[in-house]
């Protein structure tokens, strides 16, 4: 048993967790070439760390925040009994009023988006202020990836020990949780196909530079390690979940990169303008394929939401 707020006891089995969450644009990126340019000038090792940048700016995003902080503290604190990290005990019958108090913040805290979005331009061009001559080595996001990025959401667990969720919530509810989870996870699987994209690219594009930029440099971490590591990490970071196996357009794009690496060493691509412009187009058409698996996943998770 525990007491809400008003001192009112709430069984286990007449209980549910609730909590709220927010998402937001990506904060801070690594920069690749600096980080070489950093470990060459100390000669540092390659696994000596990685140089990071703080992308935007707080106040950029805090017209949103404040919209999930109100909910949070002025809804979700006074109807909910604190209980575990992140999660408040609730009634069952307390539900649809906690429910209704976050569809209103929702409509405040996406009308908020929309307004960045009107913003983002200005929004950029301090950022791109703000990081001088390292903001050319940033992939930035266009607006609309940009401001996907932000969500405000209920989370709802059923209190450990009681009976099954499926039997105690609607089919509303229960269909509400279940989208929830897919949702998730279909985040995750866009982060793991953002990270090989970003991979590709670059390496597209110092390998596009070298000999042609001025001071330009190439760099085995930046042409092949990253996305050798990205490979190594396949095992782990290849999860569908939805049916319980791995993602089968993954493990092709896996296999393609595999491929690619095989055909030449750094060394002719360094050494080879042949076979470096080979390397680029090969790089490129690989990453133009995860590029659109990017576009489908986030159309995915749009019909989700």
């Amino acid at each position: 048993m525990a007491s809400n707020n008003k001192g009112i006891r709430i069984s286990a089995s007449n209980a549910l967790k609730v909590g709220v969450e927010q998402g937001t644009p990506k904060q801070t990126v690594p920069l690749l070439k600096v980080t070489e340019g950093v470990h060459e000038k100390y000669g540092a090792r390659d696994d000596a760390g990685t140089y990071r940048v703080r992308l935007y700016e707080k106040n950029d995003i805090l017209p949103v925040i404040r919209h999930y902080n109100a909910f949070y503290h002025k809804v979700h604190r006074l109807i909910t009994q604190p209980w575990e990290h992140g999660f408040g005990l609730i009634a069952r019958t307390g539900l649809t009023k906690y429910q209704d108090e976050h569809r209103q913040a929702s409509v405040r805290y996406y009308d908020a988006v929309d307004d960045l979005r009107k913003d983002f331009d200005n929004i950029l061009a301090r950022s791109e202020r703000r990081l001088g001559k390292m903001a050319e080595q940033v992939i930035w996001p266009t607006v609309d990836q940009w401001a996907s990025e932000f969500y405000f959401r209920i989370v709802i667990r059923e209190v450990d020990g009681t009976n099954d969720l499926r039997t105690t919530l609607t089919k509303e509810e229960v269909e509400s949780i279940e989208n929830d989870m897919r949702t998730k996870l279909r985040e995750g699987n866009l982060s793991v196909y953002q990270r090989i994209a970003e991979a590709l690219r670059e390496s597209a594009r110092v390998q596009s530079q070298y000999k042609k930029k001025k001071n330009s440099k190439l760099y085995e971490s930046t042409t092949r390690s990253k996305l050798e590591d990205l490979l190594d990490a396949f095992d782990c970071i290849n999860i569908n979940g939805i049916d319980g196996k791995p993602d089968k357009e993954l493990d092709s794009i896996g296999k393609d990169i595999t491929k690619m690496i095989g055909k030449c060493s750094f060394e002719d691509i360094k050494g080879d303008e042949n076979v470096r412009n080979k390397s680029i187009t090969d790089t490129s058409r690989i990453a133009e394929k995860v590029e659109a698996k990017i576009k489908d996943i986030e159309d995915e998770i749009e019909e989700l939401v």
